[in-house]
């Protein structure tokens, strides 16, 4: 889950995620395991794989954020 830039609220919550959940299901999910709704994502964005350095099996923080944006639709990728 990432910080994404937003007109409106200044920032959303991104799920990145390499599923095929959708928005619907990730927030049932999170209803059942007593998530607050203000920490449920407002937009899922999906990867094939998740970018990790070859020298460590862990996510790269600095790729997802800006790759989600990347792939909003309007963002003209």
């Amino acid at each position: 889950v990432v910080g994404i830039p937003d007109q409106r609220l200044g920032e959303a919550i991104c799920a990145c995620i390499t599923g095929e959940a959708t928005l619907e299901e990730l927030r049932a999910y999170l209803t059942t395991k007593g998530v607050g709704r203000s920490l449920w994502p407002d937009l899922v964005v999906r990867f094939e794989e998740l970018p990790r350095p070859a020298s460590a099996g862990k996510v790269r923080r600095s790729v997802p954020p800006d790759e989600a944006v990347r792939r909003l639709p309007g963002a003209g990728a």
